[in-house]
């Protein structure tokens, strides 16, 4: 096979090439995941350690705040209306009738 410049290509060659590639990379994957975990496991020990060492009226103002962390409401997640949108829109009708200089209907006076 002849690729745009006219150079011979050997497919194979390249797929094969490809291939190791991808397992090389891979295997780099697995390498660096290995060392995320014994980071992790690392971490969780020295955490436990620093919690052991801290004074008891820290880890009680800790929890304190965790459970008022979590009493608190969250937010509504419905935006509300402004109050010019709440209002009741007047209809063509309405408008026609204050153009001729007749009273709303809401605004009648009954004196």
């Amino acid at each position: 096979m002849v690729d745009k410049d006219g150079k011979k290509v050997d497919i194979m060659k390249d797929l094969v090439k490809l291939e190791e590639e991808m397992e090389a990379y891979v295997k780099d994957i697995d390498e660096l995941l290995s060392q995320l975990g014994s980071l992790e496991s690392q971490r969780e020990k020295l955490s436990e350690d620093f919690d052991k060492a801290i004074p008891y009226i820290i880890v009680e103002e800790r929890q304190r705040r965790q459970e008022s962390i979590k009493s608190l409401k969250p937010p509504d997640k419905q935006l509300k209306r402004p109050p010019m949108l709440l209002q009741k829109k007047k209809s063509l009708k309405d408008s026609i009738r204050a153009a001729d200089g007749e009273p709303d209907e809401d605004h009648i006076d009954t004196h």
